[in-house]
């Protein structure tokens, strides 16, 4: 039995390298040799953004493509980018060519970490109460129908933040979150069967925000900064909680195939170690849990 176990879990690394390596393939293939541009809809509340910096920015262009072969409509896709990583005239011939496929390249003075590609893009956003607002990461490869899948299980759940993958908050006898670390990720428990209130969307494999969810972050650059500067995923959930929006995953756990991740870097790796090994993820959820006022226990 234990051997059977292994066998499976080495034909699903197996399986997930391979489709790695067909989905980057057909992305450097639509980089090098096709030149249609995506047909954004603009009827679509539809916005998907991300942000990428240092070397990360000269291999971009591979997400990006896999972004724009997306089946679902989009009114827009765009790439946040401080310029205290790069400036305009910095831009690699990759994002130049993109750009002119339909790209929307959006350089900003401030350097806000892994906020940019929410935050500038609810500054943008926020008065058309129906839009949706799409995060990416740009270290993760996503599949064809990944906002397909993001945008259908939002039209089931209006009221709700839905995710890929999730992160299920564990509370100990006194209504406190335990350690980041014994936190149950989608796979090990039904998290279709937890609280709403409990699940935390991670970012990794992309979330759908209705932008009502996020209101008040115009007015909390400096906060957030300050409490949860490394934890997006942290701060963004206690706002759209404290704002009465339910968490929930696109599918009962997590049955969707991808998005495969691949690590571009080892940046994530060294955020990780802070974060969940160092006790940087405990830290910045309590003083996030205190500025917003909330209680999990009490579920509002």
């Amino acid at each position: 039995m234990v051997d059977m176990i292994r066998k499976l879990r080495k034909l699903r690394k197996v399986k997930k390298k391979w489709i790695s390596l067909k989905l980057m393939l057909q992305a450097c293939w639509a980089h090098f040799v096709v030149r249609n541009n995506r047909d954004f809809d603009s009827s679509s509340p539809v916005h998907v953004s991300l942000t990428s910096y240092g070397r990360r920015l000269h291999k971009v262009f591979i997400i990006i493509e896999m972004l724009m072969k997306q089946t679902a409509p989009m009114n827009s896709l765009t790439l946040y980018i401080s310029n205290q990583d790069m400036r305009r005239e910095q831009l690699p011939s990759s994002l130049k060519r993109l750009e002119k496929r339909g790209l929307t390249l959006c350089f900003v003075d401030e350097n806000i970490c892994s906020y940019k590609k929410i935050y500038y893009s609810y500054l943008k956003h926020h008065k058309n109460e129906q839009a949706l607002l799409v995060t990416a990461d740009d270290d993760v490869l996503y599949s064809s129908n990944w906002l397909e899948e993001l945008v259908h299980a939002s039209s089931q759940h209006p009221n709700a933040v839905v995710a890929h993958r999730c992160k299920t908050i564990t509370l100990d006898v006194e209504g406190k979150p335990k350690a980041y670390r014994q936190w149950n990720g989608q796979h090990d428990i039904p998290c279709d069967h937890i609280k709403h209130h409990l699940i935390m969307p991670t970012g990794v494999g992309g979330v759908l925000y209705p932008v009502t969810s996020l209101m008040g972050l115009e007015q909390q650059k400096n906060d957030f900064m300050q409490h949860s500067r490394c934890a997006d995923d942290i701060w963004l959930k206690c706002l759209t909680y404290y704002n009465g929006f339910e968490s929930k995953l696109t599918k009962p756990r997590s049955l969707v195939t991808y998005p495969s991740v691949i690590t571009l870097s080892t940046k994530r790796k060294g955020l990780a170690l802070y974060n969940v090994y160092q006790g940087g993820n405990d830290k910045q959820m309590a003083q996030t849990m205190e500025y917003f006022g909330i209680n999990f226990l009490s579920n509002h």
